[in-house]
């Protein structure tokens, strides 16, 4: 008898087991189960755990971000992950191949114009000023670099990624005469970001979809203050929750996510970041409503399955592969959407050195996103 795919941490419900018994069941091909039923049972699953399930007052202390590493299985997260086969991600992601929230609230019509939103806000939230020295930690497929290359056309950009299948990405790109890489102005490097040495600083840090997987946000913070130059800002954007269910907060648990997605994984509360001030301290922060996340996902999910051939070509990108890809992308779907986007989106924190003068973003820039979070 093959293990279980999915254990359960001890206070887990009866309804949370005998959801993810039909998760696995479902991934296995043991019960294919159509996928709008699929997403009914995510959805109301997730809506259940945001509403009934037991909140703590805060995170217990031997889940906050003060301890040990700075992350933690970073080679089996590449591999079980961001270093499948580039078509995979090509045949889902879109135009600008940008693997984190896009930004609808703005009116945008297509997935490439909230992501050109997001990135806007994003520039428009850390300062950035042509001519600046950029650092992009965890930079992905370079879309935030693209991004600031053309929007910024005297402004310098280093990037650095773990990932070798988006570093390979992003150094053909590099010889492609007109596009945003082919330029002095940018070098990408192989590099886990604890571990560089640049020896540079940078005007604006980006830290875009990193802390999902970071552990010690302390020992992080002071990485990342390494970098930054006396003046500079630092500009940080993960998926964070609001209200404290064990579901979220312990990082312990193991379920379908944290084992065959991102192993390593974390989910951070929005208010957990700002407790580590000794090396940057944080000017201001933003939850970003869920919803855009979902909204994000949905067509993601929709390219996925528009582009499944193309997928299903490459080696290891088996069916189980195939199932297990759209339970991770409903999953989220549910997961984000719940509550009205209200209990899991986006934290965004400014962050300063330490001990630098207070100075707030000019008023006049617009600004999305509530700077506490709204009662979920």
């Amino acid at each position: 008898m093959a293990s279980p795919l999915i254990s359960y941490p001890p206070y887990a419900s009866s309804m949370t087991r005998t959801a993810a018994w039909l998760m696995e069941q479902h991934m296995e091909g043991r019960l294919p189960l159509p996928g709008a039923i699929v997403q009914g049972l995510l959805n109301a699953g997730v809506e259940y755990q945001y509403r009934f399930a037991r909140t703590l007052p805060d995170l217990l202390p031997e889940w906050r971000g003060s301890d040990g590493p700075i992350a933690d299985r970073s080679e089996d997260l590449m591999r079980v992950h961001y270093d499948k086969p580039l078509a995979l991600f090509e045949n889902f992601l879109g135009p600008t191949m940008k693997y984190t929230m896009a930004l609808w609230e703005r009116g945008a019509k297509s997935l490439e114009e909230a992501q050109a939103a997001m990135m806007d806000d994003l520039c428009a939230k850390a300062g950035v000023q042509d001519g600046d020295a950029v650092l992009d930690i965890a930079c992905g497929f370079g879309s935030l670099s693209a991004h600031i290359l053309q929007r910024y056309p005297h402004s310098e950009v280093v990037a650095l990624n773990l990932s070798r299948t988006q570093v390979d990405y992003i150094q053909a790109q590099q010889s492609e005469p007109g596009h945003p890489f082919h330029t002095e102005r940018f070098r990408v490097i192989r590099e886990d970001f604890a571990k560089a040495d640049l020896n540079q600083r940078f005007d604006r840090v980006f830290v875009i979809g990193l802390f999902e997987h970071i552990h010690n946000l302390r020992a992080a913070l002071e990485r990342i203050s390494q970098y930054l130059a006396p003046d500079g800002t630092v500009l940080i954007h993960f998926i964070a929750y609001n209200r404290v269910v064990r579901a979220l907060g312990d990082p312990e648990s193991d379920v379908f996510l944290g084992r065959h997605i991102f192993p390593g994984g974390r989910i951070w509360n929005f208010h957990e970041l700002p407790r580590y001030q000794e090396h940057l301290r944080t000017e201001r922060s933003w939850f970003m409503n869920g919803l855009n996340y979902k909204r994000t996902v949905e067509v993601w999910h929709r390219n996925f399955w528009q582009n499944i051939a193309r997928i299903r070509t490459h080696p290891g990108l088996d069916e189980r592969f195939v199932r297990a890809w759209d339970l991770y992308l409903r999953l989220c779907i549910a997961v984000f959407g719940g509550m009205g986007g209200r209990n899991v989106g986006n934290g965004q924190y400014l962050l300063r050195h330490a001990g630098s003068a207070a100075v707030r973003p000019d008023a006049a820039v617009p600004s999305v996103g509530a700077e506490a979070p709204p009662r979920a």
